[in-house]
């Protein structure tokens, strides 16, 4: 095999193939770089990110019979693990093509793998958000939903609950009003009351003299007419019992 002319042939090639993307360094060994860009945004959120990546190749004395020497320089948005499976894919490609030119499959391998991986972590970035968008929405729907659901058992079950409750709340206003009907007013509360109507102590709605009750008529005659602005401002009439008042004649 005519190394030295497989090799300038195979440039030739990769210069009408390559146009913008092939940087031929020296001739004598062949050395060159070949620019790859991605396809594919590695970014879920800016579909115009890019992936770069250059190898560089150098012929052997004895190329295509033996791999050439090779490096992968110039990385951008390239990550470690990215990295790694790109120097695999290179020993793979360069083993299964031995005997022949192989830079364009090199070129080929590398900008696929660096395309499919992109690719695959891009989307599995897109559907994670999605799954967590929906997880939010589920959860916001359950909160809202959130309850017993209504059936005809559950209905009677909560009716004749609700029953029961406004049964006890009519019970007890109503024990409370009966309270307030029987308590006994205190002295402050009979001033205050009828401080309130003006009305002197004498005045009382029926007609007689305030706190004689219908067993005493003989006493109403010798009640003085007291005035409840003279107990304004006192605050111990709480305890005030009328009964006990020793009123003299």
């Amino acid at each position: 095999m005519d190394y030295a002319q497989e090799q300038a042939d195979e440039l030739t090639a990769l210069e009408s193939i390559f146009i913008d993307e092939l940087e031929i360094l020296k001739r004598d060994p062949i050395c060159y770089n070949i620019h790859i860009v991605s396809e594919e945004s590695p970014s879920a959120d800016d579909p115009n990110l890019t992936s770069k990546v250059t190898l560089n190749i150098t012929y052997t004395a004895t190329y295509p019979e033996e791999g050439p020497n090779w490096k992968l320089i110039d990385m951008s948005n390239i990550s470690d693990e990215l990295a790694t499976r790109l120097d695999e894919v290179m020993l793979t490609t360069i083993e299964e093509n031995l005997g022949m030119g192989m830079a364009f499959a090199m070129q080929a391998a590398l900008k696929e793998a660096v395309d499919d991986y992109n690719a695959e972590n891009r989307d599995a970035a897109v559907r994670e958000r999605q799954a967590q968008k929906e997880a939010e929405e589920q959860a916001e729907l359950e909160r809202l939903t959130a309850g017993t659901l209504l059936t005809p058992e559950t209905f009677d079950e909560w009716n004749t609950a609700f029953i029961e409750e406004q049964r006890a709340k009519r019970d007890q206003k109503a024990a409370e009003a009966e309270g307030a009907e029987t308590r006994k007013l205190t002295g402050r509360e009979i001033f205050e009351q009828y401080r309130r109507s003006g009305k002197t102590y004498e005045e009382g709605d029926d007609g007689k003299p305030l706190g004689i009750g219908e067993d005493e008529p003989a006493q109403e005659a010798s009640v003085e007419p007291i005035d409840v602005a003279v107990f304004s401002g006192l605050d111990d009439l709480d305890d005030l019992d009328l009964d006990e008042l020793d009123l003299e004649d």
